[in-house]
């Protein structure tokens, strides 16, 4: 076993949002959406979390990702809390935890083209300065994703809604990250294209070793994609293990209940 650190631990994190006031002499109240949370995730390694709408699961990862707040210490990042990334380790953070969102027209910029879109966080991360490297490294990246260079001009209305997640997969990886948030990436595809998308994720896996947080409620997905799952009831992290493991012998009835009713 290796003695370095996971590269995401999460570690007891319970997360709230203040409601609105239905009367103003009365106490605001809070929504509990996370409970006592633990989950880790190594290099090089995917992680399915499964659960129902509401459950938390994209909390959970927005959290881990830094779009939402985080109680003090409860997320490490490589070891070291992420609210005490400073200067370089916090520009280290950023660069390695990238996302990918459910509706990929959505995501991008309608006003830019496919090489401008990809281009874009190459430059913000400093990775590659000369125009000339800017755009090789687009067109590697394009290759990376399945997309010939031909597609560099267009804008995201000229694609499909397979090519435009293929693209912002491009762009999620333009920053050489270690963990992608894939948050329901494959849901609002076609189930043809759903399985190109999740194979180019496998193959990233094994070129690139790049970990993955694959959230979805498609019991399906997981289980093809996954190496270890965590299961997400009510805020709560209810069963976690390796996939098959969980998928074979599943012992929380909720857990139960969800494989009953997919598989």
């Amino acid at each position: 076993m290796s003695s370095n650190p996971p590269l995401i631990e999460v570690k007891g994190l319970s997360k709230s949002f203040a409601l609105p006031r239905p009367v103003l002499w009365k106490p605001a109240q809070a929504l509990q959406v996370l409970r006592d949370i633990h989950l880790t995730i190594q290099e090089g390694e995917i992680v399915g979390l499964v659960g129902e709408s509401g459950s938390g699961k994209s909390t959970l990862g927005e959290c881990i990702g830094g779009l939402q707040t985080a109680p003090p210490g409860t997320i490490k990042f490589r070891g070291t809390a992420l609210e005490q990334l400073q200067g370089a380790g916090l520009k280290e953070y950023q660069r390695s935890v990238q996302y990918v969102f459910q509706d990929p027209v959505e995501t991008l910029n309608p006003r830019y083209t496919v090489e401008q879109i990809i281009a874009e966080p190459i430059r913000a991360a400093g990775l590659v300065k000369q125009p000339k490297d800017i755009r090789e490294a687009v067109e590697q990246l394009l290759q990376d994703v399945g997309l010939d260079a031909a597609y560099m001009k267009s804008r995201p209305a000229q694609l499909s809604g397979g090519q435009c997640q293929r693209v912002a997969i491009a762009r999620a990886l333009s920053t050489k990250p270690a963990l992608l948030i894939c948050d329901e990436a494959v849901s609002a595809l076609d189930l043809s294209v759903q399985a190109t998308i999740l194979n180019l994720l496998g193959e990233l896996r094994r070129k690139y070793r790049i970990s993955q947080l694959f959230i979805s409620h498609d019991l399906h997905v997981v289980k093809y994609l996954a190496d270890r799952v965590a299961v997400i009831h009510q805020g709560t992290i209810v069963e976690s293990g390796h996939t098959e493991h969980v998928f074979k012998h599943p012992e929380h009835a909720y857990t139960q209940s969800l494989i009953s009713s997919a598989l």
